[in-house]
């Protein structure tokens, strides 16, 4: 199973980089529910960046976790990823890792 590099953030911890398989089974288990992405912004080739979060996050409720430039507040741990055009998810760059620690420390 391909594995992929993201940016995991806890509830009230570090934000940490990661290597996880890509399936949506694992993305669910992170995110403990459904989850919903949300596109943080769009890549030259034609992908994206993105916050993948449980759907549910303050419906069930979870605790919440950070505020997001250009997205809100956000409820339990959520991830940074990056996918190409047809929706497969990439490993995130270095550059991509440093930018987001940056952008929600």
């Amino acid at each position: 199973m391909k594995r992929v590099r993201v940016l995991i953030y806890p509830v009230g911890e570090n934000p940490r980089e990661e290597r996880i398989a890509s399936d949506l089974q694992t993305l669910q288990g992170l995110v403990g529910g459904y989850i919903e992405i949300v596109t943080l912004e769009r890549t030259p080739d034609g992908g994206s960046l993105g916050l993948v979060c449980n759907e549910e996050g303050w419906l069930i409720p979870l605790p919440p976790n950070r505020r997001v430039p250009g997205v809100d507040l956000i409820a339990g741990q959520f991830l940074i990823v990056r996918h190409d055009a047809e929706g497969e998810l990439m490993s995130l760059s270095g550059s991509d890792i440093a930018r987001w620690r940056e952008r929600i420390p």
